[in-house]
């Protein structure tokens, strides 16, 4: 699993994607800079890059 957040993502914040690696031990988080909650219109090569990786290794 790939849970990403914006750094000043208003919904979900950096202490809630943290406990998520509490629940899911094989989760991988990720925090994006200059992005809110919408990282694919704020950060769209950021994420997709990430995404290419991740399921490279997936």
């Amino acid at each position: 699993m790939l849970a990403v957040r914006g750094e000043d993502d208003f919904l979900l914040s950096a202490i809630a994607l943290n406990g998520l690696r509490q629940v899911l031990l094989a989760a991988h988080l990720m925090n994006v800079p200059f992005a809110a909650h919408e990282v694919i219109k704020k950060q769209p090569n950021i994420l997709w890059a990430t995404m290419k990786v991740f399921y490279k290794l997936a």
